[in-house]
């Protein structure tokens, strides 16, 4: 049975680098760089599902649930290798394609579009007379896909300005601390697997930081919205600060990341990364103010 079920992983995982490879390929912006780590996380616990059974543990009940919780990871991140071969933005001479990680695609021919609007959330909407609104994430290839609407006559506006926008930092920081998690999670199986109480307890630690950390570079983010800035944070208070109190700005490194330190009269208020989308309209924003 494991035989069996270790060569249809393999045929599975072949399909799945064919799959991500075409897309590749064919469509200039896509996601499968996340496919194919995916895919490499999926292997790296299968050879720990294969190897599982030669390891000994103190009871073969143990041993069994080791060898489920490989397999249950192994088949999850070869699901999520599959959902993110999928999704790509197609752009050609007469339309353009947005994929879902679905594997759904929808289509605007550019001669019927009548707007196109980036919103506060950097999606792109496409408006047109008797279709739905098709929303287009611009975590990947913005520059690109503006210049190529504008070439083939699609003008790009905002929905928001300088004084109302969102900062959040691109997907692939909280991506990145999940790989990591999942590596923290290998290196906890490998600890139950051996009986080693240390390098469970220290690595179990480090899951649950991996954790909170992706979950905040996710869930973060900055909101300039009506003379106030708001920074919302995973499991802090949610912070605000009217224009008028801000009396100066620094800029600091943190973390090997560029902070914009933000002070009123009663001193530091916010530490804002710049490495988030839309900094550039913070820049502009300090600029406009005289902050610095």
């Amino acid at each position: 049975m494991k035989i069996l079920i270790v060569f249809l992983l393999l045929v599975s995982f072949g399909h799945a680098y064919r799959k991500a490879k075409k897309v590749q390929e064919e469509y200039f912006i896509n996601l499968t760089i996340f496919s194919k780590i995916w895919l490499l996380f999926a292997v790296i616990f299968l050879v720990c599902y294969i190897f599982s059974g030669f390891i000994k543990t103190a009871s073969e009940k143990t041993g069994m649930t080791i060898e489920m919780v490989f397999l249950a990871l192994t088949i999850f991140l070869y699901i999520l290798s599959i959902l993110f071969s999928r999704w790509h933005i197609d752009i050609d001479e007469k339309k353009i394609g947005y994929c879902f990680l679905t594997g759904k695609s929808r289509y605007r021919y550019f001669d019927k579009i009548r707007k196109a609007e980036i919103d506060e959330k950097n999606n792109l909407n496409l408006y047109s007379e008797e279709e739905k609104v098709l929303k287009i994430p611009l975590e990947v290839g913005r520059e690109y896909i503006i210049a190529a609407l504008k070439v083939y006559g699609v003008q790009v506006s905002y929905k928001y300005n300088v004084g109302d926008f969102v900062m959040k930092l691109p997907l692939f920081y909280p991506v990145l601390y999940v790989f990591f998690f999942v590596l923290a999670g290998l290196m906890t199986g490998l600890a139950v697997k051996v009986n080693m109480w240390i390098g469970i307890l220290a690595w179990s630690v480090m899951m649950c930081c991996l954790a909170c950390k992706a979950a905040s570079d996710f869930l973060g983010r900055v909101v300039v919205h009506k003379n106030e800035i708001i920074q919302t944070r995973f499991l802090r208070r949610t912070k605000r600060i009217a224009f008028n109190q801000i009396v100066k700005v620094k800029r600091r490194d943190r973390d090997n990341a560029p902070h914009l330190y933000i002070y009123s009269d009663k001193g530091l208020e916010m530490k804002i990364n710049m490495l988030c989308e839309n900094r550039e309209l913070l820049e502009e924003l300090v600029k406009r103010h005289h902050w610095e």
